[in-house]
């Protein structure tokens, strides 16, 4: 064998940190979690003006006052309802349910 022949020096090779993700995978991670955070936000405020409005409305609605009935009135309705007149409305029915 030749032991005259000197070793070779071998190459550096470059330091790489395996499985470090790249700087944009983060920023697009800061920058959805920032978008949710202010759509919350601005549904939050919606919601809370919607019921504010809601309420101011209801709030502004008068309300109608119940005039108390007169049975007198009540009385005169009752009287003047015919009960006997009722069965010759139903014969022109029970024709035809005599026919079917």
């Amino acid at each position: 064998m030749d032991n005259n022949k000197p070793n070779p020096i071998p190459s550096p090779t470059p330091n790489v940190a395996p499985d470090q993700p790249p700087q944009s995978s983060s920023k697009m991670v800061w920058l959805i979690g920032g978008l949710v955070i202010i759509l919350i936000i601005v549904a939050g405020v919606y919601l809370f003006a919607q019921r504010q409005k809601s309420q101011n409305n209801s709030a502004s609605v008068p309300q109608a006052t119940l005039k108390p009935v007169v049975s007198e009135n009540l009385d005169q309705e009752l009287n003047a309802i015919d009960v006997q007149a009722s069965d010759s409305d139903f014969t022109s029915i029970d024709q035809d349910l005599k026919t079917l």
